[in-house]
């Protein structure tokens, strides 16, 4: 499992079990004379999702730590008109690292706060991929 964003690997951030990125093939059917059924491939497009934890709001040499606006930053300097580019590992063609053009979907979960007198917030999301 990896994920390419640009230059910037961020599979240090998700979490491996919920990764569930899979291509599905479009096709269309028919059934000849004999009702036997045949299927033409039309066309394979990824999708999936997975989720993504941050530990941000520690200092760090007097600077406050914020992964998930980092990410946020990384999407969008790569994505136009809406598309984003990635390389990812794709499950069911044998974990194969393909390239592909997505839209991208992020959804922020509740947020966690540490309750030890730190400052550290714990930051859940699910990254939904859907090739154009």
């Amino acid at each position: 499992m990896q994920v390419i964003i640009g230059s910037t690997d961020i599979t240090e951030y998700i979490q491996e079990k919920t990764y569930d990125i899979n291509a599905q093939r479009s096709y269309t059917s028919w059934t000849d004379s004999n009702f036997r059924e045949h299927r033409d491939n039309i066309y394979e497009k990824i999708s999936g999702s997975f989720q993504m934890v941050f530990f941000d709001g520690y200092s760090v040499n007097g600077v406050t730590v914020d992964k998930f606006a980092d990410l946020l930053d990384l999407v969008e300097a790569n994505t136009t008109d809406g598309v984003t580019t990635l390389r990812l590992t794709v499950n069911n063609l044998n974990a194969e690292l393909k390239t592909i053009s997505c839209y991208v979907d992020i959804q922020a979960n509740p947020m966690l706060y540490a309750k030890n007198g730190s400052n550290v917030v714990v930051k859940r999301v699910t990254f939904n991929v859907q090739e154009q």
